[in-house]
């Protein structure tokens, strides 16, 4: 399924110019067809009237943008432009932005935010969605990077379909304490977080109007060279999964033959057989 998809970032808190690439690189190994469209840097007074990506060109538009808000109008756009069909995917920090925007906080379902911004969401041993009430836990984070087992509870939705139910993903943040309004929403994956003793949502769809949204808080690129995180093939397959999702509601990709197992991770490009 070749979408049509536009990338946005310039500006982030984690290293966009070395993430665009690979994030292009992800979604063309998946057969979509990718531009990029680059905000003015933090602090310019110059560019926001030339910033005015057209969505209507697109299928999708994916956020690798951590930063200041846009112009009224850009946004007011975008979000209408999800709402009459269109898709969105947020990547990592990639869904942070607008933070005291509802309407883009109903877009994200969940984003990083201070504990009193939202509803908690958790897991319990069932799988059954647990909201904890605004003000009450802890707000976002995460303890130390490592290597942990990822959990799905949708096995029938098109992004999960025939692959595993346990897969080991390769060192990465494992973050907690999300907050947001949470609705419209369904959790595909979580994670057991040893920090906060709950099982936390890792990858999630908002349904939009008449869109779609995916978020996957997995995916962190160190500013130290490190991409384990993003090289992991159980990353790069949900994410390309996610855009098919989030751009037409179906999805066409075989499940790789090189996706992780519950033992072991898996590093490279994934292998569409």
């Amino acid at each position: 399924m070749k979408n049509k998809t536009l990338i946005i970032d310039g500006q982030n808190n984690h290293d966009w110019q070395r993430m665009t690439p690979i994030l292009r690189q992800i979604l063309t190994h998946a057969g979509c067809s990718v531009d990029v469209a680059t905000t003015p840097p933090k602090g310019a007074a110059a560019g926001w009237d030339s910033f005015r990506p057209d969505f209507a060109q697109y299928d999708v538009v994916v956020s690798n943008y951590l930063g200041e808000d846009w112009p009224m109008a850009i946004i007011d756009a975008m979000e209408q432009w999800v709402s009459q069909g269109g898709g969105h995917v947020a990547v990592h920090a990639g869904g942070t932005s607008f933070a005291k925007r509802k309407s883009y906080n109903k877009l994200v379902g969940l984003a990083w935010r201070e504990s009193n911004q939202g509803d908690r969401i958790t897991l319990d041993a069932d799988a059954k969605v647990v909201r904890i009430a605004s003000g009450q836990g802890p707000g976002s984070g995460h303890g130390p990077c490592f290597s942990y087992p990822v959990n799905h509870h949708q096995p029938e939705h098109p992004i999960l379909k025939g692959l595993p139910p346990i897969w080991m993903h390769s060192k990465d943040e494992l973050w907690h304490g999300l907050r947001g309004p949470a609705e419209n929403f369904t959790v595909l994956a979580s994670a057991f977080s040893p920090r906060t003793g709950a099982r936390e949502p890792l990858l999630w769809t908002v349904n939009y109007g008449k869109g779609r949204s995916f978020v996957t808080a997995l995916g962190h690129l160190w500013n130290d060279g490190e991409t384990s995180a993003v090289d992991c093939i159980g990353f790069r397959d949900t994410l390309a999964r996610g855009c098919q999702w989030a751009a037409s509601g179906t999805v066409d990709l075989p499940v790789p033959g090189d996706f992780p197992t519950e033992g072991s991770t898996s590093i490279g490009e994934p292998v569409y057989l």
